[in-house]
């Protein structure tokens, strides 16, 4: 089976970090057919941190305030439309939808229904906080441990209002009891840090930076969307300094007014930066510390090492033009919610709460774009493409991360057919500031492919090319294109050297293994490349329906019958390979299954011509039965 995947963007190959909604989600809704009375899930909370399952009991006389807007009735019967159950219900649904606003909302009516529901208590706090709803969860947290619970993360959304008002001192126990949980721990050091630079005590605050020194938790990697934007692979520096480490260094030099030692760290994290990787976040923040350090020319230099999402262009000229936002020292409250985000965007091991750290450093410093950005492409992964859209349309145009965010809306809007318009509009906004960016010319390219116009595609992927732009990707789209064109001479030729390029694409070896065997070509050669395909991807159902559907072309049926019967297993709602098994079944002499299987092609609602094909198999075997 041909199978064309998109590797620029793909709901198949989430962002790790994208995925924590639909992980949040899944194990939110683990228990959804379990009534809200009898006892409400609590698998959102990490497993050590779950809480013992007691049968909630209605507290209908008692009052208390959720967050600064919303009370809960004192008799809810007579003013709330909808019961605890159904509100429970719609935060199932809304969670299955990845709408974790709504499910936050939902899950805190149905706690106001049943105030004594720790089940219930943990849930809205945590759809809260995961929401970004940073006040509310504040206010559940408290509740939390009035109640003396334990919930993980429920510290967390406390220390950030307390840092938000400056309350430097009261902060500092704050982050040592954070310190003390093993889910925040990273977290809390940073506040501490903070809490102890901010306050007056900046030996003590530098010192207390070396907790994240050697953080494991610091030394991961994080994606964002369309190949670009992320924030690339942490790592670590000379005697293990690691780049959340130096970041944090440098900005609290600067915040506490020593440019001179900001700048040499900054030096020092550039040094640091292991071969081949583009930390984008780090980078940025790097080259605003040498720009206000008055070096601009390694700034430009630094904003170079970025990926053609950015504008770079553009962001260098606004630092010769003096209308960078770059310019602008941060203060210490943006410094501590940079930390923040940074040993999120850096961590591999912490999915379930990477999402809510990043509403946590945006509540902090509501204007980073950086950060709106990463919330916004996590939705927009993780298929809430509306929602996201919405927060990646925050960014705003003079911002160094407007390019990455227009990118990552336009791959979402890509997605849809109805909406191809609207990215091809926003993409040409990009182009006309910047050109000559090749990856801007690779995402015309996927435009034209989704809007059906394959003469507009290939010409926008042989401009990208010519722009330097290469890959597995780009010449595997290309080889496709070509090959949907009909221009066969050329579409091989594309397709060599799409695999000669990248030995690692399995897309490359079943498309153009499937392709020689669909126009009759060597059949041992397609089967050598589909069985490189299935051995990268063994469990992928295309590909071993592409190596069934060979060996049925070479005659061998019993073996082809075996992978076929495998792909439908692989992938059982596929018109396609039960088309393929049905033949199958027939070259076997067996009549009975093909029919049944051929049947079942047609319920799957295939394309018109294969539909015909079914049809008329299925007349020749009716009437010879």
């Amino acid at each position: 089976m041909m199978m064309i995947i998109d590797p620029f963007f793909s709901r198949h190959f989430l962002a790790r970090l994208g995925r924590v909604v639909v992980l949040a989600g899944s194990a939110m809704c683990a228990s959804c057919a379990a009534p809200p009375s009898s006892s409400p899930p609590t698998s959102l909370a990490p497993p050590s941190s779950v809480l013992t399952e007691t049968t909630p009991t209605p507290s209908p006389t008692t009052t208390t305030i959720i967050t600064p807007h919303t009370t809960i009735p004192s008799n809810p019967g007579e003013n709330t439309p909808l019961s605890q159950s159904a509100q429970f219900l719609i935060a199932q649904t809304a969670l299955s939808n990845n709408a974790l606003p709504k499910a936050a909302g939902a899950f805190t009516q149905a706690l106001a229904l049943d105030q004594n529901s720790p089940q219930l208590l943990n849930l809205a706090f945590q759809a809260q906080y995961f929401s970004g709803n940073i006040v509310a969860a504040a206010g559940l947290s408290n509740r939390i441990h009035a109640n003396q619970q334990s919930v993980a993360l429920s510290q967390e959304p406390i220390a950030a209002i307390t840092a938000k008002n400056q309350d430097w001192e009261a902060l500092i126990p704050l982050a040592q009891r954070l310190k003390t949980d093993p889910t925040s721990q990273v977290i809390g050091s940073v506040f501490m840090a903070w809490g102890l630079a901010a306050s007056g005590q900046t030996t003590a605050g530098m010192l207390a930076l070396d907790d994240l020194k050697h953080s494991e938790n610091t030394a991961g990697g994080g994606g964002g969307a369309g190949g670009g934007g992320g924030d690339g692979a942490g790592g670590v520096g000379s005697e293990g300094e690691t780049l959340a480490w130096l970041g944090q260094k440098a900005c609290m030099a600067e915040a506490m007014g020593d440019q001179n030692l900001a700048t040499a760290i900054a030096h020092q994290i550039l040094a640091s930066i292991p071969p081949g990787t583009s930390p984008t976040g780090l980078l940025v923040s790097t080259a605003g510390v040498l720009l206000r350090g008055g070096e601009t020319d390694l700034a430009s230099q630094t904003i170079l090492f970025l990926d053609n999402t950015f504008q770079k262009p553009r962001i260098i000229q606004g630092f010769h033009d003096g209308t960078s936002p770059l310019f602008r020292s941060p203060s210490a409250l943006e410094c501590l919610a940079h930390g923040i985000a940074t040993t999120q965007l850096l961590d591999a091991t912490q999915l379930y709460a990477s999402l809510a750290r990043l509403h946590l450093a945006r509540f902090l410093d509501p204007d980073n774009h950086h950060f709106t950005y990463h919330i916004g492409n996590t939705y927009v992964q993780s298929g809430a493409t509306d929602h996201g859209i919405q927060v990646l349309d925050q960014v705003a145009a003079n911002s160094v991360w407007y390019a990455p965010a227009q990118l990552a809306t336009i791959a979402a809007l890509r997605s849809e057919e109805a909406r191809v318009g609207e990215a091809k509009t926003r993409l040409l906004r990009l182009m006309r500031a910047d050109p000559n960016n090749p990856i801007l010319w690779w995402e015309a390219g996927l435009l034209g492919r989704a809007s059906g116009d394959n003469k507009e595609a290939l010409e926008a992927f042989d401009k990208a090319i010519a722009l330097g732009w290469g890959g597995d990707r780009i010449h595997y789209m290309r080889a496709v294109t070509l090959a949907e064109l009909g221009q066969d001479e050329e579409a091989e030729t594309a397709f060599r050297h799409s695999i000669a390029t990248a030995p690692f694409n399995p897309h490359s070896y079943n498309y153009f293994g499937y392709w020689i065997l669909e126009r009759g070509g060597d059949l041992d050669e397609a089967l050598n490349l589909i069985m490189t395909a299935v051995e990268h991807q063994p469990d992928n159902g295309a590909f071993v329906d592409s190596l069934g559907w060979v060996l049925y072309h070479i005659g061998d049926f019993d073996r082809a019958v075996e992978f076929l019967q495998h792909a439908s297993r692989l992938q059982p709602n596929d018109a396609v390979i039960s088309d393929h098994l049905g033949d199958t079944y027939f070259a076997l002499g067996r009549k009975r299954e093909a029919g049944q299987e051929w049947r079942r092609a047609l319920r799957l609602q295939p394309d018109a011509e294969l539909a015909s094909s079914i049809a008329e198999k299925l007349n020749t075997l009716d009437g010879g039965g």
